[in-house]
Order: C-alpha cells, then sequence, then structure tokens
C-alpha cells in the first residue's frame, strides 16, 4: 500500500468520523487534508464519491424526506445549477477561495455560539431559500465544498436536531452530484486512480459509522454546541492551512 493511499484513507476516516457526529465536514476536512498532498482539482475528485455516497445515506436515514424534499426543492434546484454553471472555477480560484470559506465558516460560528439560536420567518425563509442555494452552488464549484451558506440557512429554519442533519445530508447530496458531473464534463475526475476513490469511500464510511454512534449520545443542546464547535475549528483550519 501506498503512502498516497494511506494519506488518503487517513484524510477520509477524520473526514468521515466528524460527518458522523454532527452531520457535516467530510468535504472541508478532506479536502483540507488532501491538499497537502495533492492539487484541489485531485482532492476533489477523490473527496466527492465519499461525500455523495455518505450524504445520500445521511439525507435517507430519516423520516422527513418528502417532507423536506417539498419544502427545500427551490433551494436544492439552484444549487445544483449554479454548482455547474461555474465548473471549473475549482483549478483556478480554489487556494483564495478556501481562504475566504475558513474566515466565514469562523465568523458563523463565533457568533452563533455567542447568541441564542434564532428563527428565520417563513417569508424570509421564502427569499433566503432560493439565494442561499445559488451561493451555496457558487462557493461548492470554487472551493469543493458546500456548508456555507446552507448550513446557516437551514440552521435557522426551525428544525429539530434529526431533521437538520437529514435536510444537510440532502443538500449536502445534491451539491456533491454536481460537483461529480461538473468535475466529469471537466475532466476532473480522471486526475485520480479508481483505488484511490475505493479505499477513500470504505475509510469514510466506516469512520461515520463511528461518529454516529457518538451523535446518538448527544442532547440538543449538546449537539448543537458540539456542532457550532466543530464549524469553528473547521474555518480556522481552512483559513490557516
Amino acid at each position: 500500500m501506498t503512502m498516497d493511499l494511506l494519506v488518503t484513507m487517513a484524510a477520509l476516516a477524520v473526514a468521515g468520523f466528524a460527518k458522523g457526529i454532527v452531520g457535516l465536514g467530510l468535504p472541508p476536512i478532506a479536502m483540507g487534508l488532501l491538499v497537502l498532498s495533492m492539487t484541489p482539482v485531485e482532492a476533489a475528485a477523490i473527496m466527492v464519491v465519499p461525500a455523495l455516497i455518505t450524504n445520500v445515506l445521511q439525507a435517507l436515514g430519516g423520516r422527513n424526506l418528502r417532507a423536506l424534499l417539498r419544502r427545500f426543492w427551490p433551494t436544492l434546484v439552484l444549487t445544483a445549477l449554479a454548482t455547474v454553471a461555474f465548473a471549473g472555477a475549482l483549478s483556478r480560484h480554489a487556494d483564495a477561495a478556501i481562504t475566504v470559506l475558513g474566515v466565514l465558516l469562523a465568523l458563523y460560528a463565533l457568533y452563533s455560539l455567542k447568541t441564542p439560536e434564532f428563527t428565520l420567518t417563513s417569508r424570509q425563509e421564502r427569499w433566503l431559500g432560493p439565494l442561499s442555494g445559488t451561493v451555496t452552488g457558487i462557493v461548492t464549484a470554487f472551493t469543493g465544498v458546500s456548508s456555507m451558506p446552507s448550513v446557516p440557512f437551514l440552521q435557522s429554519v426551525g428544525l429539530d436536531r434529526d431533521a437538520f442533519v437529514q435536510a444537510m445530508g440532502i443538500s449536502f447530496s445534491v451539491s456533491a452530484l454536481a460537483l461529480a458531473l461538473a468535475l466529469g464534463a471537466t475532466g476532473g475526475l480522471s486526475a485520480v486512480p479508481v483505488i484511490g476513490i475505493v479505499a477513500a469511500t470504505g475509510s469514510a464510511l466506516a469512520a461515520m459509522w463511528g461518529g454516529l454512534l457518538l451523535r446518538k449520545r448527544l442532547d440538543q443542546a449538546t449537539f448543537r454546541r458540539v456542532f457550532l464547535i466543530a464549524l469553528l475549528a473547521l474555518g480556522i483550519y481552512l483559513a490557516l492551512r
């Protein structure tokens, strides 16, 4: 087993475990670790299949799928369209975009840790949802990471923990699928061997299962705090990597 393959498996194991606990983190952690030893396009090509599979499992792992799709479909459609529309941007502007993304994630987490949880009104949600979807698609195309601003938006629409985690899974699934299509259209998926993608996927799934077991032990308030601390750590890491 080559050192590159071991590094890939370790990176996806760390990212998968974080995703199991808080419902997100696989793309930013995986991208942040993988780009230390490969180009952003190669890192995205390795990350996108494990991200898609783990997100689909997360999206299907709850009782709110139909209701969430009915509520957020305009947001999801615009996320996919914007990701595909800006395909190819990752290879040109990734370093600067990932740094900006890290700063935004860290600021959001700090703000949320200091302030009470708030909920958007239905009127605010109707216009902020499509805007969030469009911006999320653009951010995904430029960075390979789909957590901004989709996560703050979903966190502010009044979902309980299980529905929130499932909604993130749905949103991230759409982003990962659109990113895979974009990478395929621009030749990015051919940048890495199949064995690397298979090993990364296996590591991510195994570690995600372990993190999921730990998440079930957390109550709602503890989950929110752990989630925001994890988001803060991700933001700082991406900004300073």
